[in-house]
């Protein structure tokens, strides 16, 4: 039977959460270029899974948007408190700041492992099925030196001071660390380097200041999908929010993520052994990085590389599609997990 869910605090000039929308409450912005499948498969199946209720017949309250503390989510909490019902609240923003709630427990991409209250829960950021782009899963073969790459935004010095200029000191922090990491790779003789540093997001092809270019949208797209797919491993480190898009599509792809820990908390840790599926290293290593990756490499067979390949693929299925996901949220929130 579906989970019948009361979802509270619309407001109809608000982008909704991917599950309150998937159950026809509220919309989505539209997702265009790389994402707009995003959550087809979500909408195609949320029925099966849950409903809408109201407040007396519902198994739990939701709270519609993205979470912030205002009248709706105060009384919405307090609402689900005397019905003796559990609360949900999804925080989808890059602030690391511990969230206090009057009742219930919040889903966030973003937060400090070491700050984390005990309401407080990770949500993995939703990747889009890469494969769909790329024609399946292919695994790669093991090789002798393990391949890295990166494909993405490391800005410039001069870009990265202008950045601390506008008091913008997550987003420093997200490039600075990227830059480190790289470097330490590149002057690794114990590994192959595969890196496409973008001196701008999306490699310039997204812009406020000039008009949409499908084109340049496409080769870009191409190039990450290439780098993903034709590295051994791939650095996954955070950007302006303590978390990375990447990891969880580098997992959807049925790679490997050379994860670095910076304070953070990867979901469902309670039935994930992450350091089963990534190459785990902490900040303070980001020096020893290439001799980290080399000596995870080496201690896996042929055999191990190639299940380690699919074993992350089916994670991904398992735990961290958008479907998947909230089922595994709401049930939680049910057993008051």
């Amino acid at each position: 039977m579906p989970i019948r869910i009361h979802f509270f605090g619309l407001d109809p000039d608000r982008e909704a959460t991917p599950l309150a929308a998937s159950a026809g409450v509220g919309s989505r912005k539209e997702t265009v270029g790389a994402d707009t499948h995003r959550y087809d498969r979500l909408d195609a199946k949320a029925s099966q899974y849950w409903v809408t209720a109201d407040e007396d017949d519902c198994d739990l309250f939701a709270y519609c948007h993205s979470y912030e503390e205002n009248d709706a989510t105060r009384t919405g909490a307090l609402r689900a408190k005397e019905s003796g019902k559990p609360c949900l609240f999804l925080q989808l923003i890059d602030d690391t700041r511990p969230v206090s709630l009057p009742f219930g427990v919040v889903y966030r991409e973003s937060l400090l492992a070491s700050e984390r209250l005990p309401h407080e829960r990770v949500l993995p950021a939703f990747a889009d099925d890469l494969l769909r782009e790329t024609g399946g899963f292919k695994p790669l073969q093991k090789q002798a030196k393990p391949s890295v790459g990166f494909c993405g935004f490391v800005g410039t010095p001069w870009g990265r001071a202008l950045y601390r200029l506008q008091g913008r000191s997550r987003k420093v922090l997200g490039l600075d660390l990227r830059n480190q990491a790289l470097s330490a790779l590149g002057r690794s003789s114990l590994v192959r380097t595969n890196f496409v540093r973008r001196t701008q997001f999306w490699g310039g092809a997204i812009s406020r200041f000039r008009g949409p270019d499908p084109d340049a949208r496409r080769r870009v797209r191409q190039e990450y999908l290439d780098n993903l797919a034709q590295s051994d491993y791939v650095l996954c480190l955070r950007g302006a929010g303590n978390f990375s898009y990447r990891f969880y599509e580098t997992l959807a792809m049925g790679s490997v993520p050379l994860f670095v820990n910076t304070d953070s908390q990867l979901p469902f840790d309670d039935a994930i052994d992450w350091r089963r599926h990534v190459v785990w290293v902490e900040q303070e290593e980001l020096p020893q990085i290439g001799e980290k990756l080399a000596e995870f490499h080496s201690s896996l067979s042929e055999e191990q590389f190639l299940q380690l390949q699919q074993d992350n693929r089916k994670l991904w299925e398992d735990y961290l599609r958008p479907t998947e996901c909230y089922r595994q949220v709401l049930e939680r929130v049910l057993k008051g997990q």
